[in-house]
Order: C-alpha cells, then structure tokens, then sequence
C-alpha cells in the first residue's frame, strides 16, 4: 500500500492547518521558509512532519494540541486545530482491529488530547467564531470521554474524564448566551454518562467522581440552569438500559442508584422545590427512582437480600425521602393559595397564578409516578405499615383538601387542575380494581381474610399508639421511660435484630433497645425538642437510651464534625449549658472509642488524632460554637482558621490536634452549617451525613428497607384502603364532577371505580359512593338541562346501574332504595315497559279485565252522609279518572264498558301482551239461573253498553240533576284513561327518554330478574343466595315505595299495616319496615297515584318469583320431564318481603284518593303476589302465613263499607283473581284459616253488583246480569264448595271440640282480624257452625239484592246455590278438579256427572266403621281424613238443612211448576249415592244425617198438611223412604233411632191418609208399598221387631225377625205396630202374612262393592214392586248387626 487510510485523513489535515496558519498575518507569512522558523513554531513541525515519508500519525498530534494549548492563538486557528486533532482521532479509532476496545495506546492519545483540550487558551476575538471554537473543543471532549475504554481503562484515568467532563461544563456555563452550544455541551454530557453506563465496570470510578462533584456542587448552591443541566443527566443516567440491571447489583455500582442519584434529587428539590421549570424536569427523574424501587420488588422480592433478610438496595427509603420531599410539600405549598381567599393571602409566598402552575405540574407527574403498581406499593409498604409514614393517604389528603369549600365562585379550581386532581384519585382506585390474585394462590376463606382485615386494622391501631406515645413524650419529656411502658408501645416495638452495646462490659437493657430503635427508625414521629430534652436529663434512663442512641452511628471513619453533624440532625440540643454538657459528655466517650477501633481495625493507627475522650467531648464543644460563630447573622466578627486552632491549644491531653485536623474542620462547618431540620419527617429532605446514616442502618440490619408485596388474597388491603382513604377520594370526587358538568374529566370514572371496588368488597362507603352517582343522575328528573348537565345525569346512572349488575349480589339496602326511586321515576314516565320480559298471562288477563261503568246508589241516606261529612265525600265511579269530554269516540267505556279502557291500553299491551283466549266470555245471567237469550245480548253483547252518564247525554264530568256540584271533581294532575303513563306529556319527557336509553337500566332489571336462577328443588348457593336476598330486597324497597306521595288516610295504630300471622312456630321476626332510605338531599319520591310503581312491582315479582315465568323468560331447560320441584327459600328474606308488600299494598288501598286504575291493579297485585308468596317455601315449610292477605282484604271491605260501589266496576276482576288465588295457593299448601276465608267470601259479596250498591242504565242490564253470574257461580258458589274451605272447617271444628274437652276456652288468635260480614258476635268464630250461620243468611241477603225482592227470582238463585254445594260437597273433589270447575255448569250437568262417577277417587273421604273411625284418631296420618269427613258432613247437612228452608214454604204453596220441580230437585241433590259415604265416614254422620232427617220430614209434614199437590206428595213418598233407607247405617247408630222412625213411620202414614182422604188410590197404594218396603228391611236387618197390637192375640213373626220374650222388646217396637194399626187397621195381620218364606233356603252371602250394601239394598227394596221377595232384601242387608239404640 502507498498510502494508508489513516495518513492520508493526517496529510490532508496538516495541509489544511498549514494553509490556515500560513494566512495568519502573526504565524504566516511566505518571507522566511519552514526550515528557518523556531524550532518550535507550529508551521515548522508541520511541515517537518510533511517532508517524512511514512511518518507517524500520532507525531501530528503534537503541533496540534501546541496550537491548542497555546494562547497565542485566536480562536479560529484553534478551532481549525481541534477540527484536524478530531478527524485523526476518528481515523486511528476507525483503524483499530475492534473499535469497541481501545489499546492503552490509543487511550494516552485520547487522555493526552483531553488534558490539552482541557487546557485549551485561546484569544477570543469574533462571537461567533469563538462559540465555534468552543463547540468543537466539546466535541473533541466528547469523542475522548466516550471512547470504549477496554482494558486499557488506567491508560485514560477517571480523574482525566472527569477533567473533561467539568470542562464541558464550564463551557456550558461560559457561553449563556449560545442556546446551540449548550445544548451540543449537554448532549456531550450525556453521552459520557451513557458511556460510563454502558461499561459501568471500567467507569465505576468516574461516575462516582462526576456524581460527587454534582452533589458537592448542589449542597453548596447551583443555579437553576445548573439543577436543571444535571437533572437532564440524571435523567439519561437512570433511562439508560442498563440502569435496571445496576441499581439492584451486588457492588458499588449500585450505589449510584442507591445513595448518589437520591441525595442530589432532594438537594435539587430542596432548593428548587417550588419552581415549575425545575420540577418539570426533576419529577420524571424521581419517578424513574420509584419505579426501579417498586419493580425491584414487586418481581424479585428475595433476589437482593443478603444474609439477613434485611435489603440494602433501592428500597423504602428512597421512595419515602422522594415522595415526601419532591412531591407532598410542595404540593401542600402549591395548594395553600388555591384554599384562602384574597384577604388572607398577603402571607403568602406564592400568588394564586403561581399556585395553579405549580400544582399542574406536581399532579402531571404524581399521575404518572401512581402506576398501579406503584399505587399499591405505596399502601402495602407505607400506609398499612405502621413503622412508616402514611404516603398515599398524605398525598390524597392534600388533593380532596383542594375542593374542599369550593363551592363558591372565589374559590373555585381551574379546570385544568380538576381534571389532572380527578385523575390522580382515578388512578389510586383503579389500582386496587385491577389488583392481582398471585398465580396459584388460593382464594381464602372468610375466616383468614377476616384475619388479614384485623392485620391490617391492628397497623392502624399501632400507628395510633404511637402517636399517643408521641403526644405524652412531648408534653413530659422527662417520663419517656414510663410513657414508653405505659401507652402500650413497649409491647409492640420487637427487638433490634442488632443489639446496642455502650462498651465491652455493659449491656444495654432491653427497653432501652426498644426505645432506641423508635427514635432511629421511627424518627419521622418523634418531635425533636422533646428527645433532645430528654437526652439531657440526670437520669441512668436518660443516658442509657442516648449511650445507645449514639452507638448505633458508624463514626469511626468520620471526622469529628461529620459524626456530629450525624447526631445533630436526628435531635435538637436541650436549651441549659447542663443539658448539652451531659449530651456531648456521652457523645465524645463514644466517638473516642468508636474512632480508635476503627484506628485499629483499618491498620491505620497513625491516623488517631485523639488521646483520650475527654478531647473528644472539648472539640465537639468547640464545634457546636464553631458552628454558630460561622452562621449567626447577628454577629460580625468571625473567627478565622487561626482563631480556631488557638482556640482548641492543649485540649488533646495537654496537646494540641493536628492542624490540618482543625482546618479540615473549620473549612467544612464554614462551608456549611449544621442544622438541625425541625421535624424527622423526610420531607423536610435529608442531608448527606444523615442518608449515609441511614444506609448504614438499612446495610447493618437495623431498619428494615424492603417494600412489601400484594399478597395472593388482597381483599384485606382493598377493604383497608377503602375504610381508611376511600371517603376522602369520594369527596374529592364528588365535588370534582359538580364543577365538571360536561363529565369530561375522569372524576365519573374514578367514582364508577370506586362503586365498583366498594360494591365488590362490600364496604360500608358503597352506600355514599352510589348516593353521589345518585344525586348526579336524578338531575335530569329536576328540571330542565342543559345538554352537559343531562350528559352527566345520564353517565352517572349509566355508571350507577352498570356497575350494579357486575356486583349485584353485593348491594346493600340503602343502595337498593336508591335503584327503586330511578326505577320508579322512569316508571312514571312509561319508559320501563318495553325493557322488561313479557308479564305473566294470568295477570295480563286480570287487568285486561272488562270493568263497569256505574254510578254511586242515591237516596235519603246517602244523601244525610253526603251532606254531614266534613271531607268532600268521594264515591269511586268512571268519573274519577277520566277527563275526555263526553262523546262516543272519545269516551272508553262507551266501547269497552269501563272507564279505563284495558283492551287499548298501550301500557298494559306493552307489559302484558295480550293472548287469544281459549274460552268464551260468559253469557249474561238471569236470576232464574237460566242463560239469557235475549236479542239485545246477542247485538250488543257484554261490552256493548254505554256508562249511564253516557245514555242520559251528559258528559262524565257533568253534574246529574239534583247534585248541586259534580260527584267527583278531577284531580289537579289527573290522567286520562288511554294514556301511556302518569308524567309521559311532562316537558321533561325527551330528556328523561335521552337519559333512560343511556343508562342500562333495562340490563339492570333484568340481573334482577334472573338473580333467582339457582338450581331447583335446592338450596341456593353462596353467591347465587346472596343474589336472591338483594331480589328480593329490591322487591320489598319497591313496594314500600307505595308509601311515599299521595294523601295519607286515617293514622294508623301500632302494626296495624302488618301483615296477620297467626301461625306462632313461624312468626317473623321482621319488624316493621322503614321508611326508603334515601339520601337527604334527594327529592321527595312521588308515586303520584301509585298505579305505575304497583304495576311495576307486580311484574317483577311475578317474573322473578314465579316458576312459570322466570323459567320460560329466561331459558330454562323444558326438556326434563315432569313438573320441577319446589324452591327452597330464605325465610326470612321471603318474610321481609311478604311484610314489605303487605305495608305497601295496605297504604296503597287505603289512599283516600285511591284511583280506579291503582284499584284494579291493587286488586291484581293482592291476588297475584299473595299467591306467590303462600306458594314459596323454605325448609320448614311454607314460607308466609296464609293469613297474608286478610288485612289487606279487610282495607277493601272497609272502603266498599264506606264507598259501597267501589268494588262494583271491578267485580269480574274480583271474581277471576280469588279464583286464581284460590287455585295457586291451593295447588302448594292447605289453607287452613278460616278468616282468610271470610274475608275471600265477604269481599265478593261487596263486589257483586245490586241496586243497593251502584246505579247503571237500563242497557247495561245485561252486562251487570253476567257480571252477577260471574259473582255469584264463578265466586261465591265456587269458593264456597272448595275442598280447602271444608277441611278449614274440619280443622277448626276438631280444635272447638278439644279445647271444649280440656274445659278451656277457645282462644281468639293473637292478632285475628275483626269479624267481618256482621257474623254475631256469641258465636264461636272458630268452628264450622259460626261458618254456616254466617254465609247462608249471607246468600239469602245477596240474592234478596240481587234480585230486587223478586222472590221467584230469589228462590231460584238460592235453590241453584245451594244445589250446586251439595252436589259438590257430595262428590268430594280434589282441589285439582274443583280448580278445572269453571262455575259454568248447571246444576243439573254436575248432578249428573257426580250420579255417574264410576268410583270415588282415593283422596275423598272413604267409609269408616266404628273400629276405624276410632284407629283413625289414633293415627296422625288419618286425622286429616277424618277432619274432611266431619267438615263434609257437618257443611252438606246446613246446606241441605237450608234447601230445605228454601223450598218449604214453595212445598206448600200448592201447584205449580216451583212446587213440581222442587221434589226432582231434591231428589237430585239429597239422594246421591254418595250422600251416604259423607255420614258414614264422620264421628258426627249420624247426628247430621238425623238432624237432616227431620228438616226432611218436618217439612213434607207441613206441605202435607198445608195442601201441597197430590203430584208432589206422591213424588215426596220416595224421596223420604229412599233417604232413611240409604243412610240407615248411618242412623241406626244414633241413640234415638226409634223415635226417627216412628217420625218417618207417621209420615208415611200420613202420606196415606192424604191419599185416602183426597181419594186417590195411587197416592194411597204409592205410600203403603213404600211403607212395606221400610219395615221389610227393618225386620230383614233384625233392627225392628214383630209384636202383636195392644188388645189383640200372639202374631207369628216372620222368619228370623226378633221377637219380644217376656216384654223385653223395645217400646218403639210396639208402638211402631199400635201405630200402624190405628192408622191402618188389619195392615198389620196381612203384612204378616206376605212377608213369610216360601222356603227355607238360607240367604246368599252380601256382595263386595265400594258402596255399603244398605245404600243399594234400600234403594232396590224401595223401588221393588209389592211381590218382590223379603226375603232377598233381608240377605241384602243381613251382617250389619243390631241398631245401637233400643
């Protein structure tokens, strides 16, 4: 090669540097050649080095770094030098093997051309070219410094480096002016920190050298051009990849990150801790501190440890000094003029503008130092730490201190500040949602995280005990010892890991230790003043504790100042010459002693500049007033080094200390003071001495550096967190989104946060949190908004309601009120009815139901009444909720016959969807019974008739004559039938439209819906038990919502509006419900006339509670065959519920301004939901008393007593809902209270539409006919024939007849209801006889009504009522068949079927004997059986006593068609086959069917003898001969059996002299057959024996008939044939005669059948013709055995 790369790059520059130099006018010139120049004239070398051949390219350094060193030179000479030295460093780099290592060549070329650019002088002539000058001497410095060092690292020194280093600097500081060089200066900077960080190995020493001169530089004073030159160092330093891997590294390094680069930040926040521009800078440098902190162990928490446990890496105190220094003081700085008015602020530092700067950029960087990460550190390491200040909480304090009173316009916040203060507290919450589970920790139990939450509260308790400490310490220092003991602290405090030894032979005690660990490690809280006093003090304890005080400082190395600066700033001297004496006595024993072992230790014994503590102590006297002298602004001579070293002659044992001693320290205390920061609290910063001090204790093991990790199961912090800082964040927040009402902050984020974490943890501050998303939200109920104002509301309930149903199994009771006034205050406006499922169909047809249009009943009475009352007196009537002008199209019931139209009701329609009926409307109902068929009916149909206001011309609101005023006047916010909801033409309709499709209330509704979807025919689990209970809380806040707006009724006493439970093993304990509890500041919730909210609770609960519904809406599986089984339930949350619905409906239905809609939907919602309720079930059984619905019952008897067509237009409704509460209930338990029953029966009676009641139009004749139909068959009839009602009775009856064997009175239940239906007041109200007495006068009374005193029409009503219950109560159904029994069928179709049942089901009462009627009551499991037969037959004997009143007077009335029909139908009703079963199978069957009996006989007596028709009493014959045949099993257990014969014996003697007497032979024939036929089957079953009349000789008796030996028989007997001989004579003799054998063949054996023979038997005999044979019917009723009475 000619030439190579490198001397080619040097010849070129040489070339150019001569051709610069030659045109200088001082060095050039062409006169003189090269070689006659000085020897050493920079033109001459050049060009020596030119003339070589191969010359070196390091000789042309030489003249080069000469014209650099030399101040001969202007700058632009210099800098064309520099360039060229640049360009041959470049090259002989770039020719090395490895450019990343240099040789020690290479670095002495660089350290030499560093030193020379170091030294580099040059005369300044042109700015310009002299700041070209100097950029490239930063240049060539830079290229120098940040060469790879290698191995060759001692060639190129570090002191060389830092040489080069603080020469960039004072270039930097030289050239202000030049913003290009000092920007290129710091770059350079930088890059030699990237450099030494890069290879931190080979620069350890120089980065310890660069960062010591930043830190001596910054203690002594920097400008804050200079803080912010570092700051941007520092900040390349800690950025840099490698940092990471250096600050937690087992070396020196390490302590750059740990030591170094912390103490210049406090340094640099200390003196410029309120400037914008410095903290802009320094704030993401801290951050950069904290997070390598905070990574370090959140993902290797044991890596740094050493053998102690104890970590000596960035840890605890680095975060605590940074935090506390940098950022919590400056804030409470920054927000003090942002919290006074202009008045208070002439004190003030710092101008409200200045204020608001400083605070947006401390908020900016707090937002991104509280990482999530960092968040929780800070908690778990700080705040649940009690050793430590409470970080977090101190910086959300002074954040919520600045809303605090900012509700006025002074004092508003800037915009700005409020959004970054929200996002600050966003932060903070978002942290503990987002905390992490530890990967494979498992989720604790309830009991350890209840241990973990005392852990954490048990910290909190500490921290206050220390405080207490604290307090006492500083009010009498001098009893630390004793306060120490007696506050509890002494017990907390553990024992040093290193124990404390004031020398070789003293131990120190151990509550000395103790108490010398709290002054050194929990110096944040010691007040100063007060451990200094007691330092002082005479006392063995005082010199104990402060001996090991100063023995756990490492002083031994340190210069005495530097050890006392140490002690200094940990306490404040005490205030008496004394006091210090004795401080500093023990101080200079134990630096005396700790510096000569260090002396001895280190080899150096030469370096011992003390001979004895005494010397010691004295110099440390000297220092202290060293240090004043130096720095009290009062004085004005000072002294000077040489005054020092006089002063200190002869302290050392007669000797004097080294000078170089003295001046070492004169220098240093003159240079800076000692002082002694107010307080120990890290915030106030920290010195030098005083961090290597600590570090000494973090690395000794004494205090404890490490940050805590999230535990596995953080629930315990998160709730800890939330009790202790949650209320203040939520305040914060709260007053933030007030001021923000475009919700444009992340104040609404940070509050869904935090509901979120509440409602999650169930913390007690979820209730406030969701009342301030409340309070926002109901905005836009308030009136109207701005478009802002509206966003907000509807993101607050947007928020409210979708956090809800995340945690919807975590709400408590006051938050679910709050949901209840939203739901129903959107409920009002008609806007949740499309949201929910579809209702249930039952209850859609409940309030589809058609209703009439009637007016209040009018005469003299009810006039007196309208005219006394001091209130208006109100009549429910169609007027009352309809203000539409009267006219056919308007007016809804002139279509619909009703005053709400329920067919067009989009309401209804939209809730209930509306399904095609699979039965047909009733026919309208006559009072004969028999279906109408008139041709108005068929044309105009039931609901083709207009209101009678209506048919008379005149509008609803139109006075009728007479009325001096309208009925009813209209309320003032009154509602039209057809109209969507109560509020839907309210102006603030469009807004609350905006705000419900926003807020996801419909998701809400339906969580709650499907809260109650746990597995069937089980318990519920734990989270799925916790949804139901909130369910079912939500249903009870709903309905208590009915007690809120509308006018209130009577007061009520004590419980009245309780619910009746007269079951006391299930009494609840639910006490009486409360009012909603909402927040204070919420307006009043207005229910208006309560229709919408009851519509809405009816919904829910019947989509939430009832199978039915809540499976098909919500996907349950239909593929399992059969019915699922019952749910078990909560008792005490279903009672809750029950109680609440039950308080609610009852303020509903009393309301004075009770509307007609709410009636109909109270009505519906009683039924339904009480049907429900008694369904559900819980583990004992069945969940709420069947005497649920009584009181609420006995609100509508009362108000129909008041208002007596109040029940009137809803009587079909009434009719159709008891029957569907009947089935429900019936279907899923007995229902065994009788008052419920009554009550059932007396609201119908209210209910049935009569004269007496309501007025209608005579075109409304048929409509109201079918409506009493309904009433009267569907209802009453219905009801009254149920199975459940009978063994009510039964139930009743057996326990009238045990308490009157205890011979004790019946007790009324605790808590009955009061008679209703005025039942007299002597009768026992528990037992059947009370029942009866009281209903049937009842129907008698309805039907006299009913009938308007037609007594035709009166008696066949009765007749068909009382008909269709015996033939009921006869055939005995199931509460399955009764519930399929319409109330459609005649009389005559359920005789028929009941005639022709091939067989009695097995749940019907069976046929008991004496033997098993007996064994029955000895076994629990036939005392229900046995129950029903008595109840049976007691019920079918009043009954048929009843018809027997009825048709008696018509019996005798003579002929006809009433009196021909009356023998059929009783023959229809009394003579069924399964008549005798009901007296058979009851302990009382005989008494009944005795007392029925005579009824029966008395009253064919009295129309015999009152003339009744030959054609009824020949049809009457049978009928009383069949009766006592079919139910002589029954009779002839009856003690006075023989007078009911000669009763019926008389009779049909009577039957026959009627006919001999009238002449009519078949009469007469007809009644002696029927006669023969009795005592055929008399003497066949041996009950009645032959004897011969008085007067006459000894009769043969027939064949096995009994006979009378020796006047033995029985006097009926006798008088049975002394009768019939009187009557008629020789009947006797002949009778004899044809019933003789024909053989004597024995009897065949009685058949088996279901039937008892003697039915069978008696009504074949009865019927046989004269010949049959006497002796069949004898072997037919042969094994009976003999009567009971004789």
């Amino acid at each position: 090669m000619v030439v190579s790369d490198i001397e080619a790059v040097c010849r070129s520059e040489a070339q150019r540097v001569l051709t610069h130099l030659r045109g200088n006018r001082k060095f050039g010139g062409l006169s003189r050649g090269w070689r006659d120049l000085e020897e050493g004239s920079p033109i001459r070398q050049l060009s020596e080095w030119r003339s070589v051949a191969q010359a070196a390219p390091i000789d042309l350094l030489v003249p080069l770094l000469r014209i650099v060193r030399s101040p001969e030179f202007a700058g632009p000479s210099t800098c064309v030098a520099l360039e060229a030295t640049q360009a041959i460093l470049v090259a002989l780099c770039e020719s090395l093997p490895e450019p990343s290592a240099v040789d020690a060549a290479t670095a002495g070329t660089l350290a030499e051309v560093s030193n020379a650019v170091c030294e580099c002088v040059f005369e300044e002539t042109h700015p310009q070219t002299d700041e070209a000058t100097a950029m490239q001497m930063v240049a060539l410095l830079g290229l120098c410094a940040t060469a790879p060092a290698g191995a060759a690292a001692s060639a190129f020194p570090a002191a060389a480096r830092l040489r080069a280093f603080c020469k960039v600097l004072s270039l930097w500081e030289h050239y202000r002016n030049s913003h290009v060089l000092r920007a290129y200066a710091q770059h350079s900077l930088q890059s030699m920190l990237d450099a030494a960080c890069g290879d931190l190995v080979a620069h350890t020493e120089f980065l310890g050298l660069v960062l010591d001169n930043v830190l001596l530089e910054v203690e002594l004073g920097v400008t804050a051009e200079r803080a912010l030159l570092y700051l941007r160092c520092l900040q390349r330093l800690t950025t840099h990849p490698a940092a990471r891997r250096w600050s937690v590294a087992e070396g020196p390094q390490s302590r750059f990150f740990q030591d170094m680069v912390p103490m210049i930040l406090l340094r640099i926040a200390q003196s410029f801790g309120t400037s914008v521009t410095v903290l802009s800078v320094l704030l993401p440098v801290v951050n950069r501190i904290c997070w390598l902190c905070v990574d370090h162990w959140v993902q290797a928490p044991d890596a740094s440890r050493n053998g102690s446990g104890h970590c000596a890496c960035l840890g605890a105190l680095q975060i605590e000094a940074l935090v506390g220094s940098v950022y919590l003081r400056p804030l409470s700085r920054a927000a003090a003029p942002l919290q006074s008015v202009e008045e208070d602020r002439s004190g003030q530092s710092m101008t409200r503008e200045e204020g608001t700067e400083l605070l947006v950029v401390l908020l900016e960087g707090l937002s991104d130092l509280l990482q999530a990460d960092t968040v929780r550190t800070l908690w778990l390491s700080f705040d649940a730490d009690w050793r430590r200040p409470a970080l977090l909480e101190q910086a959300i304090v002074c954040i919520a201190d600045l809303f605090r009173d900012t509700t006025t316009t002074e004092r508003q916040l800037p915009a700005h500040v409020v959004h970054l203060s929200t996002t600050v507290l966003a932060r903070v919450v978002s942290a503990f949602v987002s905390a992490p589970t530890a990967a494979g920790g498992a989720e604790r139990s309830a009991s350890e995280q209840a241990a973990d939450l005392a852990n954490v509260r048990e910290q909190w308790r500490r921290r206050e005990v220390l405080a207490c400490f604290m307090e006492m310490l500083e009010e009498s220092p001098k009893k630390a010892r004793a306060h120490f003991e007696k506050c509890g602290l002494m017990d907390l405090v553990p024992l040093p890991p290193v124990p404390c030894e004031a020398s070789a032979d003293t131990a120190v005690e151990e509550w000395a230790q103790k108490l010398t660990w709290v002054f050194r490690c929990l110096n944040h809280a010691v007040p100063y003043a007060a451990m200094g006093e007691f330092f002082g003090q005479p006392k063995d304890d005082s010199k104990a504790v402060f001996q090991a005080f100063v023995d756990t400082y490492d002083m031994g190395a340190a210069d005495l100042q530097d050890a006392l600066r140490g002690i200094m700033e940990a306490f404040r001297l005490p205030g008496e010459a004394q006091q210090i004496d004795r401080v500093l006595q023990t101080f200079g024993e134990t630096y005396y002693r700790k510096h000569i072992e260090h002396c001895h230790s280190s080899g150096s014994v030469d370096g011992v500049y003390l001979k004895n503590s005494d010397a010691a102590y004295t110099l440390a006297f000297s220092v202290i007033m060293l240090n004043v002298d130096q720095h009290n602004p009062r004085l004005k001579k000072r002294m000077v080094v040489r005054d020092f070293i006089s002063n200190n002659r002869g302290i050392n044992d007669n000797g004097d200390i080294p000078p170089e001693v003295l001046t070492r320290v004169f220098e240093n205390i003159q240079r800076m003071e000692i002082k002694t920061p107010p307080t120990g609290s890290l915030m106030e910063g920290l010195s030098p001495v005083r961090w290597k001090d600590f570090m000494h204790l973090i690395r000794k093991g004494y205090r404890d550096n490490a940050l805590s990790r999230l535990p596995s199961s953080p629930r315990a912090h998160v709730q800890g967190f939330l009790d202790r800082i949650g209320g203040r964040v939520r305040t914060a927040l709260e007053f933030a989104l007030a001021s923000d009402v475009g919700a444009s902050s992340d104040a609404l984020e940070g509050l869904e946060q935090l509901w979120h974490l509440t409602l999650q943890h169930q913390s007690p501050e979820a209730d406030s949190v969701a009342e301030g998303l409340f309070f926002f939200g109901t905005e836009v109920f308030h009136e109207t908004q701005k478009v802002n104002a509206v966003n907000r509301g509807s993101a607050c309930l947007r928020a409210l309601f979708r956090k809800a149903v995340a945690g919807i199994s975590s709400m408590s009771t006051r938050q679910l009120h709050m949901m209840v006034y939203l739901t129903v205050q959107f409920a009002l406006y008609g806007l949740l009815d499309r949201a929910l499922p579809p209702g249930d169909p039952m209850t859609a047809k409940l309030l589809r139901m058609p209703m009439l249009s009637v007016d209040p009943p009018t005469g003299v009475v009810f006039s007196f009444l309208r005219k006394i009352s001091t209130a208006p007196f109100k009549m429910l009537s169609y007027v009352e909720d309809d203000t539409i002008a009267a006219s056919p199209r308007a007016h809804p019931a002139s279509t619909g016959g009703s005053s709400v139209d329920s067919e067009k009701d989009p309401l209804l329609a939209a809730a209930f969807p509306q399904e095609p009926s699979s039965t047909p409307p009733p026919e309208p109902f006559s009072p004969g019974g028999q279906p109408s068929t008139s041709p108005a009916t068929t044309a105009a149909g039931t609901n083709g008739s207009a209101p009678p206001s209506e048919a008379a011309g005149l509008s609803p609101s139109t006075p009728r004559r007479g009325d001096s005023a309208p009925l009813l006047p209209p309320p003032p916010q009154a509602v039209t039938p057809g109209e969507q909801a109560s509020l839907s033409d309210n102006p603030l309709r469009p807004q609350i439209q905006e705000a419900f499709d926003n807020c996801g209330l419909e998701a809400f509704a339906r969580a709650l819906v499907g809260a109650c979807r746990w597995p069937q025919g089980a318990s519920e689990v734990e989270g799925e038990a916790a949804s139901t209970q909130v369910l079912l809380n939500y249903l009870s806040a709903l309905f208590l919502a009915l007690r809120a707006g509308g006018g209130a009724g009577p007061k009520l006493l004590k419980d009245q509006d309780m619910p009746w439970w007269p079951e006391p093993p299930v009494v609840p304990s639910v006490g009486q419900p409360q009012a909603l509890q909402l927040p204070k500041r919420a307006l009043a919730l207005n229910v208006l006339d309560g229709y919408e909210t009851l519509r809405l609770a009816l919904r829910l609960t019947l989509l939430a509670l009832r199978d039915s519904s809540c499976g098909a809406e919500l996907g349950d599986d239909s593929s399992v065959p059969g019915p699922p089984p019952p749910r078990i339930w909560d008792p005490f949350a279903v009672q809750e519920l029950a109680v609440c619905a039950h308080v609610g409906l009852y303020h509903m239905l009393r309301r004075p301004d009770l509307s007609e809609r709410s009636l109909r939907a109270g009505i519906a919602t009683l039924f339904q939901v009480g049907a429900v309720l008694l369904s559900l079930r819980t583990a004992d059984g069945p969940a709420v008393s069947v005497g649920w619905p009584v009181r609420l019952l006995e609100v509508l008897i009362r108000k129909a007593d008041g208002e007596p067509q109040m029940l009137v237009p809803v009587a079909r409704l009434c009719t159709e809902a008891t029957r569907s509460f009947v089935i429900e209930v019936a279907a899923a338990r007995p229902m065994e209270r009788p008052e419920l029953w009554r009550h059932l029966l007396v609201l119908l009676f209210r209910a049935t539409p009569t004269g007496a009641r309501a007025l209608w139009s005579s075109t409304m004749n048929r409509e109201v006919e079918a409506v009493q139909r309904d009433c009267w068959k569907r209802g009453i009839i219905w009801v009254l024939g149920h199975p459940h009602l009978l063994d009510c009775l039964g139930a009743e009856d057996a326990a009238a007849a045990q308490a009157a064997t205890a011979a004790a009175p019946v007790a009324q239940p605790q808590g009955s209801p009061r008679s209703v239906g005025g039942a007299a007041s002597n009768a026992d109200p528990r037992g059947s006889a009370a029942f009866w007495n009281w209903v049937l006068p009842e129907l008698n009374t309805l039907a006299t009504d009913i009938a308007g005193g037609n007594r035709q029409q009166i008696y066949r009503l009765l007749l068909d009522a009382y008909g269709t219950l015996l033939l009921t109560m006869s055939r005995s159904p199931t509460p399955e068949d009764h519930a399929q029994d319409g109330g459609e069928q005649s009389m005559h179709a359920t005789a028929s079927s009941a005639s022709t049942a091939p067989e009695v089901p097995r749940t019907t009462t069976a046929v008991l004997s004496e033997a098993s009627w007996a064994e029955a009551h000895t076994q629990d499991g036939g005392q229900a059986e046995v129950r029903r037969a008595a109840a049976l037959s007691s019920s079918w004997s009043r009954v048929a006593i009843a018809l027997l009143g009825v048709v008696g007077p018509s019996l005798g009335r003579g002929s006809g068609e009433d009196a021909e029909q009356i023998v059929p139908f009783l023959k229809q009703t009394l003579l069924s086959a399964r008549v005798p079963l009901l007296f058979a199978g009851s302990a009382q069957g005989p008494h009944w069917a005795r007392v029925v009996l005579e009824k029966l006989v008395s009253m064919l007596t009295n129309g015999v003898n009152s003339g009744a028709s030959l054609a009824v009493v020949r049809d009457a014959v049978s009928l009383v001969a069949k009766f006592f045949l079919q139910n002589l099993h029954t009779l002839q257990r009856q003690d006075h059996f023989g007078q009911l014969w000669l009763m019926v014996l008389r009779l049909m003697l009577l039957f026959a002299k009627r006919g001999s007497d009238d002449r009519d032979a078949e009469l007469e024939e007809i009644a002696i057959e029927a006669l023969k036929n009795l005592l055929r089957v008399l003497l066949s079953m041996k009950i009645l024996g032959f004897t011969a009349c008085k007067g006459s000789g000894p009769a043969k008796s027939p064949t096995g008939s009994p006979r009378p030996e020796d006047g033995q028989g029985p006097v009926w007997w006798q008088m049975t044939w002394d009768c019939i001989e009187v009557f008629l004579p020789g009947f006797g003799e002949e009778f004899l005669k044809s019933s003789m054998p024909r053989d004597s063949a024995p009897a065949p054996p009685p058949p088996v059948e279901e039937t008892p023979p003697a039915v069978a038997a008696a009504t074949d005999a009865s019927e046989a013709a004269p010949a049959s044979d006497a002796a069949a019917a004898a072997a037919a009723f042969g094994g009976l055995g003999p009567p009971r009475g004789r």
